[in-house]
């Protein structure tokens, strides 16, 4: 895999947001990967980027794509990153001290675990808690470096990531494509955050359904 060398961007406002997370990580020795190809490898599964903390800190993100595809994602990555460096409560949590809320919910997917409903319940509000105060602040970065991106869109988009967990929960299954690559889903999601993401309506649940099979 080849590094993306940067290029100088017409707009600066792009410049500098990549130009201060490069440098947020050196400060904080964290290695961060512009990687040019389509998608990227974490844990058996293609994606747009990832951030890990184990074994080493990292971000990496597949930059073979149209800047205004890659960069939300980077975006949204280095927020995870910033919940790392925090210490955020979110980002530290653990289900019963020591399991990943992530890994047991992919397990529990796979069919590899098996947990009852209160169980369940548990894990995945662990996960929305996560995922929503990383797409907060992927907002407010995205409005304190003035980016290109459609704020409204970009909610819309995190709403259907965030409430897709809730689907899955009845479905158990990522179905045939992502919520927030769904146009036709997507775009019936809340323009803000939802106050509360415990419970799923048959509407909502209905759309996921239709759309991500």
């Amino acid at each position: 895999m080849k590094t993306v060398k940067l290029k100088n961007e017409k707009d600066p406002r792009i410049n500098n947001f990549i130009q201060a997370e490069i440098t947020h990580c050196k400060q904080h020795r964290i290695k961060i990967e512009l990687i040019e190809v389509e998608s990227v490898d974490v844990s058996g599964t293609a994606c747009g980027g990832f951030f890990i903390d184990e074994p080493k800190p990292k971000i990496v993100v597949a930059t073979d794509k149209p800047l205004e595809k890659w960069l939300p994602i980077f975006v949204h990555e280095s927020c995870h990153k910033d919940q790392f460096i925090e210490k955020d409560p979110v980002w530290t949590a653990k289900i019963k001290k020591h399991f990943d809320a992530n890994n047991i919910f992919d397990q529990w997917i796979n069919h590899a675990c098996e947990l009852n409903p209160r169980q369940l319940s548990s894990v995945i509000r662990q996960i929305i808690a996560l995922e929503l105060d990383c797409e907060q602040r992927a907002v407010q970065k995205i409005q304190k470096y003035d980016l290109p991106i459609d704020v409204k869109e970009y909610t819309q988009k995190a709403n259907a990531y965030i409430w897709q967990h809730r689907a899955i929960q009845k479905t158990r299954s990522w179905g045939n494509e992502t919520a927030h690559e769904s146009k036709e889903l997507w775009q019936q999601m809340p323009v803000d955050f939802c106050s509360r993401y415990a419970r799923i309506s048959t509407k909502m649940l209905d759309l996921f359904k239709k759309h991500c099979g």
